[in-house]
């Protein structure tokens, strides 16, 4: 329980300071960052409860697809923290990145774009870019392939 508490005010700062501080949002997306977001992950998934989850994935450095896709090949896939990590990546792809952002989402609506400004047009289509350059599409079938039998 400390463990825990210990860490979800870590990622609870992490997470205050993602969205509106540039300079911790640079620190976070380097390869350090993500290496850090890996360790917490395995970590929770090794020694955490389900009803004690810490979400660093909701972080600046979970907020790019490419970090989120090196991250879930590393975890097992009937763990709840894979699960959270293909959820993340979907509501980056769609350009969700905040809180408020991911809870007024409707599944069941086609998404109004209308409204979006051009930073966050601009964010979106970067991850999309970045999804294909990387071979997202083909490292997360692998990775499917990989751990689910297809009878």
């Amino acid at each position: 329980e400390e463990k825990f508490a210990l860490s979800a005010a870590c990622v609870s700062f992490l997470r205050a300071a993602s969205f509106d501080w540039p300079e911790a949002i640079e620190l976070m997306q380097t390869r350090d960052g993500v290496e850090g977001m890996m360790s917490v992950m395995r970590s929770e998934e090794l020694y955490g409860r389900p009803d004690l989850q810490v979400h660093i994935e909701r972080t600046a450095v979970g907020s790019s697809t490419q970090a989120l896709l090196q991250c879930v090949k590393q975890l097992h896939i009937e763990g709840e923290v894979s699960g959270r990590v293909l959820k993340r990546m979907a509501e980056v792809l769609e350009g969700r990145h905040t809180d408020a952002e991911i809870e007024e989402a409707d599944v069941t609506q086609l998404r109004d774009l209308s409204g979006e400004s051009a930073e966050g047009t601009k964010r979106r289509n970067a991850q999309h870019s970045l999804f294909v350059q990387v071979d997202g599409t083909s490292d997360l079938l692998r990775y499917l392939l990989e751990h689910i039998s297809v009878s």
